[in-house]
């Protein structure tokens, strides 16, 4: 047990990334396999001003524009012909590389 928690330790000190990105690909696996993928609610909104871009080429109310990435993503998607997972994984990607953003951060402010 106590050889595992040093490499572990290792693993923390020589590759913080590597062990940051693996925490995070952990946690978004779990909260993927226990929930899935999640259209309810707040998403049917983005859904539905996706689908009427879509289809008419403008937003129900302006007051979307201010959820434009999402929109337009769910527009992509339409557009291309693939399921709503594309989203899901834009936006997992997008918090992945902000996460490494503010791990430099971190690491420039504590230096």
């Amino acid at each position: 047990m106590t050889g595992n928690l040093t490499n572990l330790n290792r693993i923390i000190i020589n590759r913080p990334l590597v062990f940051l990105f693996s925490l995070f690909l952990l946690v978004q696996t779990i909260l993927f396999l226990q929930i899935g993928v999640f259209t309810a609610l707040e998403a049917e909104k983005y859904v539905r001003q996706g689908n009427l871009l879509y289809e008419t080429g403008g937003l129900g109310n302006s007051k979307y524009l201010f959820y434009l990435p999402v929109i337009l993503l769910v527009y992509l998607c339409r557009l291309i012909g693939v399921s709503y997972h594309l989203v899901v994984i834009i936006q997992v990607l997008l918090a992945a590389y902000a996460l490494f953003c503010f791990y430099k951060l971190a690491r420039k402010l504590s230096n």
